[in-house]
């Protein structure tokens, strides 16, 4: 028996659908066909990763005065990156955090090298490495080889 696929919890953004109205003329079948090749383009996992990374990006450019989520630029970005830190995020989120940023460009036709400048890879890096050590701290020991 074929076991039914999950579905996946990801919301398309806003050019992904305006981008499937365009080339479907509103022809409903093709919309549908075509969000499902959108959702299924990455596995189910990083898709919702994603999708939870682009939320809090959105909600912090939308509630920080000053930054557009409509702009997606550089200071946006690096702004967001920073809040990243002060909030102490797991290292699991900043793997995310790039791929997830670079996917909404991607969609925008936006050159990534435009936002991740060296600068703000710095920035990553930074997060990366602090909150790896924290990870680390935290964890506990566990031998899994024992020498004789």
């Amino acid at each position: 028996m074929e076991r039914p696929k999950k579905k996946v919890r990801y919301e398309m953004e806003e050019e992904e659908l305006l981008f499937l109205k365009l080339i479907t003329d509103g022809n409903l079948e093709l919309q549908e066909a075509g969000k499902d090749m959108f959702i299924g383009h990455r596995a189910k996992g990083t898709m919702e990763g994603y999708n939870i990374v682009q939320k809090r990006f959105k909600t912090f450019c939308d509630e920080t005065t000053g930054l557009s989520y409509k702009v997606l630029g550089i200071k946006e970005v690096s702004r967001y990156v920073i809040d990243c830190k002060i909030r102490k995020v797991p290292y699991s989120y900043w793997m995310k955090l790039k791929p997830a940023i670079v996917k909404l460009l991607d969609i925008r036709n936006v050159d990534k090298d435009t936002v991740f400048t060296t600068m703000v890879d710095k920035l990553i890096q930074g997060g990366k490495r602090e909150a790896s050590e924290v990870d680390l701290q935290s964890r506990k020991w566990r031998p899994w080889h024992r020498s004789a």
